[in-house]
């Protein structure tokens, strides 16, 4: 692995070796068990929390949504792990795709940008990661905030457990958690880089296509340019192209299935936002089938104060700005699909 994957995607790549899920094969049994081991520690507290969902008797539609979102989370993460666990040695090959001497860069120029490349990719690191991490901690703490709520996530204990239990159950879900954040936030800032690594090369290649005779005059316009003068330059163009056009299918087999589970868990994520906007609804259909011509006035008079109050729409916004209801969901298919539509024509 060269320069330019290394100072891109140093950390994610050794924490990514630390969990288990990259390099594998040159590994020994022990560390390959280990990395089932985690995977199944991570799966059982998904099932734990299926279990309270089905056999608890909790009414609180609070942690219901934490669950349930927990949930969507935590199933995008498994299947986000099972590429790099089954196709390992393939993966490997993407991601250290532009790391090959083939793609150093030949002049200041072409160094220029894959330096922006690198910088755009370790300037996202920081941030998301940061942000990754205050999330983890907030989520880890909450139980310490609120009393109602003992542990980071609502998952099935024995009747009547004691504090030691609680404790080492506590420290579960709070490991758990971290590591589903951390290890899915690796997977997804490569996910991201590396299609811009790719843009950095169809930068080069543009650059390299208006200039295929660097050292042309500017006078004498009207002259012709030779093959002979181009060829060395314009070789070069049609291999760049035709690595760049194979790391982008390769890249496509490779995280196909990873980007569809991150785009189907993001949409779900959205359907629940959507959850109140609808129980707020549904509350003029309960009372108006309800038996509310037998009440007398006062009782009717509650019922229509609710009834008028239930129009007000009751939407989730991010960052105070985006509605989180049907219309973003729509319109984040709509904008999907026209993206699919506008790729497939080129």
């Amino acid at each position: 692995m060269t320069d330019i994957i290394t100072r891109s995607f140093h950390v994610n790549i050794t924490v990514l070796k630390f969990v288990g899920l990259y390099d594998r094969n040159r590994r020994g049994i022990v560390y390959k068990i280990g990395t089932y081991f985690l995977y199944f520690l991570t799966i059982v507290l998904t099932i734990l929390i299926v279990v309270k969902l089905f056999v608890g008797e909790n009414d609180d539609f609070d942690q219901w949504s934490r669950s349930l979102m927990y949930l969507n989370t935590s199933t995008s993460c498994h299947l986000k792990f099972i590429p790099l666990m089954v196709n390992g040695p393939r993966i490997k090959k993407c991601i250290n795709f532009f790391g090959n001497k083939r793609f150093a860069p030949k002049n200041n120029q072409e160094k220029k940008i894959i330096e922006d490349c690198v910088y755009i990719c370790k300037r996202n690191f920081f941030i998301y990661v940061s942000l990754v991490i205050l999330l983890e901690f907030s989520w880890s703490i909450m139980p310490l905030l609120d009393e109602k709520q003992k542990l980071p996530a609502d998952i099935w204990l024995p009747a009547g457990a004691k504090p030691v239990l609680l404790c080492a159950a506590y420290l579960y879900c709070s490991a758990v958690i971290f590591y589903n954040g951390i290890t899915t936030t690796m997977i997804e800032l490569i996910l991201a880089g590396l299609p811009y690594h790719a843009t950095g090369q169809f930068k080069i290649l543009k650059s390299n296509l208006q200039n295929l005779v660097p050292d042309l005059p500017q006078n004498g316009t009207d002259s012709i340019i030779r093959f002979e003068d181009a060829d060395k330059v314009l070789r070069k163009c049609i291999f760049l192209h035709n690595n760049i056009l194979y790391f982008i299918a390769e890249f496509e087999d490779c995280f196909s299935w990873t980007l569809f589970f991150q785009i189907v868990t993001t949409t779900l994520g959205l359907c629940f936002c959507c959850l109140g906007y609808v129980s707020n609804n549904e509350l003029r259909d309960a009372i108006y089938l309800g038996p509310w011509y037998r009440y007398d006035v006062k009782i009717r008079k509650t019922l229509l104060i609710i009834m008028e109050r239930s129009k007000v729409p009751i939407t989730l916004t991010a960052g105070k700005v985006v509605n989180l209801d049907y219309g973003i969901f729509t319109w984040a298919l709509k904008t999907s699909y026209s993206l699919i539509a506008v790729l497939k024509s080129f």
